[in-house]
Formats: C-alpha cells, structure tokens, sequence
C-alpha cells in the first residue's frame, strides 16, 4: 500500500491517494466541515482511474452518489468503513492534517 498526492500542472490537487498493487483505491479531500462536495472530484475522475472519490469531513453530513462514485461523510463514519477498531476511532491519540491551502490545523482524535 502507498499513499500519495494528486496534483496536475495547473497546480489542482487532492489530499491523497491510496494505491495498492501499483493501482489507486480511492482518493480523500479532507475539511473541517462540509462545504460542498469538491468539483476537483469530476475533474480528476475524468483524468484518472482512481475508482472512488471521498470527501472526509468533521461534521455529520453522509451521502454518497453512485453514478459519480463519490462519498460525503464524518472521519468517524469513514475510519469505521475502512474497518477501524472502534477504540482506535474514539481513542485519545491524535492526528493532526494540515491542508495546503488552509492555515488551519484539523485536529482528529483517531
């Protein structure tokens, strides 16, 4: 497994991608809060062959579309899909993310 980024010359880019066996599984673009679901999503999606799109958040909002196989979902209900423990999620260890484009930190309790 690996994790990278995404980015093209015009400088767009994705928080990161995990490939596995030289293939991308998915690709996250994390907030602090929902917003509204990344356009970069359709972008890349027309570009690459990175099969699922999750836009990973600290709010509560949870939806998903098949068609454009993109995600919308709290980080707890994303880390319990990708088959976390439970007490790794509720822990008190922490992560802390820095977006490129945000001068805030995002702190996770993971």
């Amino acid at each position: 497994m690996e994790l990278r980024f995404v980015r093209d010359t015009d400088k767009r880019e994705g928080d990161f991608v995990v490939i596995k066996d030289g293939s991308p599984e998915f690709a996250v673009e994390c907030k602090l809060s929902y917003a509204k679901a990344s356009s970069k999503f359709e972008y890349f999606k027309q570009r690459t062959d990175i099969p699922r799109f999750y836009f990973v958040h600290l709010g509560k909002k949870d939806f998903g579309d098949d068609e454009t196989e993109q995600r919308v979902l709290p980080l707890t209900t994303f880390c319990q899909e990708l088959g976390m423990p439970k007490e790794t999620i509720t822990g008190t260890d922490q992560a802390i993310l820095t977006p490129k484009n945000s001068r805030q930190k995002m702190l996770f309790h993971i």
